[in-house]
């Protein structure tokens, strides 16, 4: 697909929005941006994707029918990918250049103010992390120059910003989003659960997320004995690739049950997965706001989760969920072993869960409330 003219080169008001996303692998960050970046083009937004080449992401980019632009990008501070991303903004005509990385932030700061991007800046902030080592606060310097607005996509993210630094009218909460028709109509395909190891009698429990620290799959690996007690038919599923798999297998064997964890890797099924499920227990220790949750909740499927970062702006004790503590299996097994014995209180649960990603965290609003931003920054010059 070649570059396109603007529809109105005049109009400097109307978006033309260039999104950058440095990752290699697909997750829940990538997902987000597809539902912006696709809900833009639907609407008549002229978008364009630059994206690492011959990835998951550059892949799906072209599926969906937007413009991509493949470039190696070799770390944040690779001048010949910034000034290849400058040269792809003043040829195109783009006028909004939408960092969703760390190293896409730095990248496009790169191109917008040494190479002469002529582009406004947006940086999407999905993570809970520190912006910078508590020894040096360097990492801090790209979020205060070169940007005009930070997206963060709960209130804790926000907060992180500011006690780094960041000045709060510089940060918008727009809440990361689900395409509800994805999961709707979705039933388990006729022998999933044999397929990924799991007996058609088992109580399923599923926990979806990429094998990495901060999503701590080693609490819930230490919470399955004290459930297995109580729910003995209990078999656990995690979803996912990463650097910790042998890690955490370790860990499942040392607990002895590694007969009732599975390691199901990467699955394009997810959906599907998810239908075929009793429960999803989420052990994390540090979520931005965790998208998955949302598919969950669009899924119909009972959430145990911890109060992690943004998971509090996504779940109400109680009502659409049961939180618990991070770090704390016994809490986290507890909380998969009330919901296991409360049918009716999970189908509450499950029933306020859908209420609640309608209503806050459609893709739609995702969509309405990032084009008003990109609207705001351009009429102000």
């Amino acid at each position: 697909m070649s570059d396109s003219a603007p529809t109105d080169a005049s109009d400097h008001t109307a978006p033309a929005v260039l999104h950058i996303n440095t990752e290699r692998t697909w997750r829940g960050g990538e997902q987000q941006m597809m539902y912006l970046a696709s809900g833009l083009h639907e609407r008549g937004v002229r978008t364009g994707v630059v994206a690492e080449r011959d990835t998951p992401c550059s892949e799906r980019i072209r599926a969906a029918g937007l413009q991509c632009y493949d470039l190696h990008m070799r770390g944040e501070w690779d001048l010949c990918a910034a000034r290849e991303i400058a040269r792809i903004v003043r040829n195109s005509g783009y006028n909004i250049v939408h960092a969703h990385t760390s190293h896409g932030h730095s990248l496009g700061a790169l191109a917008a103010r040494i190479f002469d991007g002529r582009a406004r800046m947006v940086v999407h902030r999905r993570v809970d992390f520190h912006i910078h080592p508590q020894c040096c606060r360097l990492g801090s310097v790209k979020y205060r120059l070169g940007v005009d607005r930070i997206i963060a996509i709960s209130n804790p993210v926000k907060d992180v910003l500011i006690s780094d630094g960041v000045p709060a009218d510089n940060i918008e909460i727009i809440p990361s989003a689900v395409k509800l028709s994805r999961f709707e109509g979705i039933k388990p395909k006729p022998g999933l659960r044999k397929e990924i190891g799991v007996p058609e009698d088992a109580f399923f429990i599923v926990n979806v997320g990429y094998l990495v620290g901060h999503k701590a799959h080693e609490y819930l690996i230490r919470a399955a004995p004290r459930v297995l007690e109580q729910v003995p038919e209990a078999y656990f599923v995690i979803v996912g690739s990463g650097p910790r798999l042998e890690e955490l297998q370790a860990e499942a064997r040392e607990a002895g049950v590694e007969d009732r964890i599975i390691f199901a890797g990467f699955r394009s099924d997810v959906p599907e997965l998810l239908r075929a499920a009793d429960i999803f227990a989420l052990s994390s220790w540090g979520e931005g706001l965790c998208s998955t949750l949302l598919e969950v909740m669009a899924s119909d499927l009972p959430i145990v989760a911890t109060a992690a970062g943004g998971v509090t702006d996504v779940i109400e004790d109680g009502y659409n969920g049961i939180l618990v503590p991070t770090r704390d299996p016994e809490a986290l097994a507890d909380g998969i072993i009330e919901m296991a014995s409360s049918p009716a209180m999970a189908r509450t649960m499950v029933e306020n869960g859908r209420q609640v990603v309608r209503e806050k965290f459609s893709a739609e609003a995702l969509v309405d409330q990032t084009l008003q931003l990109y609207q705001r920054l351009l009429a102000d010059g």
